[in-house]
């Protein structure tokens, strides 16, 4: 499910100008690089060492917009994409560095929807949790679904937080400044759980009925 405000920040994304014709976003899809290729590489203050963050949505107009805010906020993520498991596969298989270029690297962070099409991110998370392997990455859920029957199955499948997508683009910019500073301390109280948009354990923190 995608952002409200696709349309604006695609067309600054893209550099085109008010009196040229908006593009489709069918056609702003060409545009993404085939996976596993790593499509953004943002280094703060020339230092090298970018963390791998793999967002797998089936959104490009979704994944466009996080790779502009990882870029307008300078934020050190390696931007990864996939549009689901079958794309994501690669990373999960064969973790390896930016030395190996056949090899894609281990996320440090997976950013996950929930609506895959085909499949649910809990789907993705479940098959991620029983993989010995890869079953210690962070997953953060990233979705326009925020129900608290599909909050309540992902963090019971394993899910480290879950956040609304949020309703502009300056609070995406928060978001990822917020996922980088809390990568060291995700199974820990922190900087996520003050955002506007997290979403807590139902199970922890049930509704009281009014």
């Amino acid at each position: 499910m995608g952002f409200t405000y696709s349309t604006i920040a695609i067309k600054r994304f893209r550099g085109t100008a008010e009196n040229q014709p908006r593009k489709t976003f069918t056609a702003l899809a060409d545009g993404v690089p085939s996976f596993p290729h790593r499509d953004l590489v943002v280094h703060q203050n020339g230092a090298d060492g970018a963390l791998p963050l793999l967002y797998i949505d089936d959104s490009v107009n979704d994944r466009l917009l996080v790779r502009e805010a990882i870029r307008l906020t300078k934020t050190p993520f390696a931007f990864y994409q996939a549009d689901g498991l079958q794309a994501a596969m690669p990373y999960f298989q064969f973790p390896g560095h930016d030395s190996e270029p056949k090899h894609p690297p281990r996320p440090a962070l997976v950013l996950l929807d929930y609506d895959l099409g085909n499949h649910t991110g809990a789907d993705v998370l479940y098959w991620l949790r029983l993989m010995k392997k890869i079953s210690s990455i962070p997953v953060v859920m990233f979705s326009g679904s925020a129900g608290q029957p599909h909050v309540a199955e992902c963090y019971a499948t394993g899910a480290n937080y879950f956040l609304s997508k949020p309703k502009n683009l300056e609070h995406l910019k928060i978001i990822v400044h917020t996922l980088h500073l809390s990568l060291v301390s995700l199974h820990q109280p922190g900087p996520i759980e003050l955002l506007e948009e997290y979403q807590p354990d139902p199970r922890k923190h049930p509704t009281i009925p009014t």
